[in-house]
């Protein structure tokens, strides 16, 4: 029997400090209205494991994913066509710092699987994550100003998609 689509709904200045969650369609969700929203989330030392469809989705500025473990996520049960995504953030200034995303499985041979997604920020940064098993490592997608630095990956099919404006800042593998 399936339980809850979500574990954490958005609320007013959000800080979810160390713990484990699993099981859900979206394990961890926080939602301002926009990136450019202050919102200031903070995701710190959590597990995230066996979520079918995103481990972590984040919206809104200034919001921080760090030291978390993201593990075994999809294939998403939701109908129609859903990438599998292990992170996701949507944030002006966000940050994405040393996390481990450890297999993220499509749902079908036309969706894909990623493990980091910045979308739709500015000047985001993405440093320090190590990903594994997954079809996309790590993407910066409608995002403007941004760098990744020190990123390491293994057994990902294509490690980084970046857009001209974001700077490689070295050390990505």
């Amino acid at each position: 029997m399936a339980g809850p689509t979500r574990s954490i709904e958005p609320w007013a200045g959000c800080s979810s400090p160390r713990g484990y969650n699993w099981g859900f369609d979206t394990g961890i969700l926080l939602d301002a209205s926009s990136a450019s929203t202050l919102a200031g989330y903070v995701v710190d030392g959590v597990r995230v494991e066996l979520n079918r469809d995103t481990g972590i989705d984040v919206k809104g500025a200034n919001s921080i994913v760090r030291h978390t473990l993201v593990a075994n996520t999809g294939p998403t049960t939701l109908p129609g066509l859903h990438e599998t995504v292990g992170i996701l953030i949507e944030s002006d200034g966000g940050r994405v710092l040393d996390n481990d995303v450890i297999t993220v499985t499509s749902s079908g041979p036309a969706v894909p699987a990623s493990g980091i997604i910045v979308t739709n920020g500015l000047n985001d940064l993405v440093v320090g994550n190590r990903l594994t098993a997954v079809e996309f490592g790590l993407i910066f997608s409608n995002a403007s100003g941004g760098k990744y630095r020190d990123n390491l990956t293994s057994g990902v099919g294509i490690p980084f998609t970046v857009s001209m404006d974001i700077i490689d800042a070295g050390n990505n593998n």
